[in-house]
């Protein structure tokens, strides 16, 4: 975590943050609470390795008339801004500490490059999805596959910002909103169109992400034509 690295973790992560090639902009929206306090430390110590090429915006409560959306009231929150100002698809719940962190700087590397980890395969079938999509990814700090998981999910919200957003929540967070009686991570749920239609516990691949939400949406528009029928 940002907050506790010694020297050489510090010049490992100023050696990362050096393949930023355009400036990358997190928004956090925060509270007084500790998980919050926590946020800030962790993105003014990441900014100042980032030696300009990270731009933090801090706000409370009410500092932005768009805090009510795109927090529905949960801090810390954090979404990172793409090229034209817009706000990325990916929102952050919690503190992106213990591996979650590396996981954040993967994110904020790939905006700032403009890549996607996608295999190209599975990129196409996400870029044709035509119905809204949410991602949903549970996790932990201390789960070292939590990332991994959070990285695919990330990267089809990135590959089809249009349709399909990605949100990561630290279930041990105090802005978890109800997962905290969860017990294994991380777990995806897949939502199309409001409604969940699957759900996952464990490391999974692109690939099965890419079937599963399609498999989804192939399931929606079936159900739609249906209701249109009778």
């Amino acid at each position: 975590m940002a907050t506790g690295l010694n020297a050489r973790d510090r010049r490992t992560l100023e050696a990362m943050l050096a393949s930023l090639i355009r400036p990358v902009e997190v928004w956090a929206f925060l509270d007084d609470r500790p998980d919050s306090v926590e946020v800030a430390e962790i993105l003014r110590i990441t900014a100042d390795l980032a030696q300009g090429r990270l731009i933090v915006r801090l706000l409370g409560d009410g500092a932005h008339p768009l805090a009510r959306i795109l927090t529905k009231d949960r801090r810390p929150v954090l979404w990172v801004l793409g090229p034209n100002g817009e706000f990325l698809p990916i929102e952050i719940v919690g503190p992106p500490r213990g591996y979650q962190f590396g996981a954040l700087v993967r994110l904020l590397i790939n905006v700032s490059r403009n890549r996607n980890d996608l295999p190209h395969g599975v990129a196409g079938l996400i870029r044709g999805v035509p119905l809204d999509v949410q991602l949903e990814v549970r996790v932990t700090p201390t789960c070292p596959h939590s990332p991994q998981v959070v990285r695919v999910a990330e990267a089809c919200a990135l590959a089809n910002p249009g349709r399909i957003v990605a949100r990561v929540i630290d279930i041990s967070s105090s802005s978890a909103g109800g997962c905290d009686s969860l017990q294994v991570v991380p777990q995806l749920l897949i939502a199309v169109e409001g409604q969940t239609v699957t759900q996952h516990i464990g490391m999974v691949s692109a690939w099965d992400v890419g079937r599963m939400i399609m498999s989804g949406v192939k399931g929606a528009t079936r159900r739609v034509r249906d209701i249109t029928h009778n």
